[in-house]
């Protein structure tokens, strides 16, 4: 326990239940992590969140906490958990073949100090608590935690192990050599229409999986890739899109009740709202899908401009040519279609989801900026202490660290 803590302090980490009290911790975080939002509509757009499928289908779910003194009763800190359905492949000496075991993880977010309390070592404590409970309580022995940390190695000290990845960016203007597209045959992809070709990612992905396993039979964990972690990012980009846009015109102001209705509800009724698209599909020469790529939409502080970041890049027939066309095609339709007639200025793609010849080709074609520093360094830990020291040594693997499972 960090030296600044009173031992006369009775600290525990308390599950919220109320609802306003969950609204409380996150008014508080808001000043931390609000971005173009008000505290408001931040404190809302978490609510609308926590309806989506990412954190109640099966044992999904998303909890609250708070680090409390119970002498004072005064809160001290927060803290989130999402609980999510995850894989765990191991080697099977007997039978020589990967096999595949359900597991719960946990991804940390949301962590704030309250101002008046900072500098006391409060924050350690609690990710230290909450790491107890997730092993105890929710995730068991064969389940892993991660996060993503905007704060270096801050969380090595609780036992995480960082596994950050670098990023390319590339800048979308009139500049951008658009020229040299080929001419091949694709189509455009709409909010909330990603199911089927995840599922076609999920077993591309399992067999790739199996294979390198039968390779090296190392230990592999990874989150269950499934749409309902792309449409948490659509949902996102969709409130804060109508928050800072459409919310403000006369006929919108009572289309959604967010408080009261169902996700389903605000998910059909946010078919209407920007953005739109958010994806592209390709086609081979015999009709068959060869590839899609899934970006997600943020806006700049002024909201004069947006910036895309690349969720999933997917090539099914693992031609590298494939990643590039969708990737040119991505620019052309970025660059020409504004949103809410506001440019797109930045592509960012996390380095996991490309190749090097790739990385190389967009460095030479569009003059992309790589090896980038991720402010949201991931980091994980698993709960089976044996199992994180095979972690520390690369003789566990962490799949999928991604930009897919970033909470």
């Amino acid at each position: 326990m960090s030296p600044t803590i009173k031992t006369e302090e009775k600290l525990e980490l308390i599950n919220l239940k109320d609802q306003d009290l969950i609204d409380f911790t996150r008014t508080q975080n808001s000043l931390a992590w609000k971005g173009v939002l008000s505290s408001k509509d931040y404190v809302l757009r978490e609510l609308v969140l926590g309806k989506s499928r990412i954190a109640n289908d099966g044992d999904n779910e998303l909890k609250v906490f708070m680090l409390k003194d119970l002498n004072t009763d005064q809160p001290l800190c927060s803290i989130e958990l999402l609980i999510r359905e995850s894989l765990k492949f191991h080697y099977n000496e007997t039978t020589q073949k990967s096999e595949i075991k359900k597991v719960l993880s946990g991804t940390v977010g949301g962590v704030f100090t309250y101002p008046e309390h900072r500098g006391k070592g409060y924050a350690r404590v609690m990710v230290d608590k909450l790491v107890d409970i997730a092993r105890k309580e929710y995730l068991g022995n064969d389940g892993f935690i991660f996060l993503y940390s905007e704060i270096g190695e801050y969380y090595a000290k609780n036992g995480f192990k960082s596994f950050g990845i670098d990023l390319v960016k590339i800048d979308i203007n009139d500049n951008l050599n658009l020229d040299d597209v080929p001419d091949i045959s694709y189509d455009i992809i709409p909010y909330h229409d990603f199911e089927n070709l995840i599922q076609q990612y999920r077993s591309k992905f399992l067999s790739e999986i199996e294979h390198k396993i039968s390779k090296d039979h190392k230990t592999r964990i990874s989150i269950n890739p499934t749409s309902h972690l792309i449409d948490w990012f659509h949902l996102r980009s969709k409130f804060i899109t109508y928050k800072l846009f459409e919310s403000k015109q006369e006929s919108q102001q009572d289309f959604f009740d967010f408080q009261n209705e169902s996700y389903d509800s605000i998910r059909e009724n946010f078919e209407k709202s920007q953005p739109k698209i958010f994806g592209l599909k390709t086609f081979n020469s015999s009709n068959e899908v060869d590839g899609f790529i899934v970006w997600t939409i943020d806006w700049a502080e002024d909201k004069s401009e947006n910036f895309a970041t690349i969720l999933k890049i997917v090539s099914f027939d693992n031609e590298p040519q494939t990643t590039i066309n969708l990737i040119n095609l991505a620019l052309n339709h970025l660059h020409k279609t504004p949103i809410m007639n506001k440019p797109t200025t930045k592509l960012t793609i996390w380095e996991s989801e490309i190749s090097e010849q790739t990385k190389k080709f967009l460095v030479k074609q569009y003059n992309a900026k790589t090896g980038i520093d991720n402010s949201s360094r991931s980091a994980i830990l698993m709960c089976d202490s044996s199992e994180d020291v095979k972690l520390r040594n690369g003789d566990l693997i962490w799949e999928e660290n991604t930009k897919l499972p970033w909470f």
